[in-house]
């Protein structure tokens, strides 16, 4: 694993909807990859839902979206990772 880039989006909930906050792209280590989806089980824990989807890349069969939703329901993040 060279570089992974991840594309951070938030979203809150107006109505019935979830409506796009913020944006943000950054590049993070493996290490930090490891800790995100570690994560994982913590929060479900703590009542929100964490959903992720694994597909085939160049370092094999990973997480490349892990989409949480907080325990209120009201705010969404969806992490997509690219993998160069």
């Amino acid at each position: 694993m060279n570089t992974i880039t991840m594309n951070t989006q938030t979203l809150e909930k107006k109505g019935k909807s979830f409506y796009e906050v913020e944006n943000l792209n950054s590049e993070i280590t493996p290490e930090q990859y490891k800790n995100i989806l570690g994560a994982k089980k913590f929060f479900q824990n703590l009542g929100g839902s964490e959903r992720e989807t694994k597909n085939y890349t160049s370092i094999g069969y990973v997480t490349v979206r892990l989409s949480s939703v907080n325990p209120d329901k009201t705010t969404k993040v969806i992490r997509n990772f690219s993998f160069n």
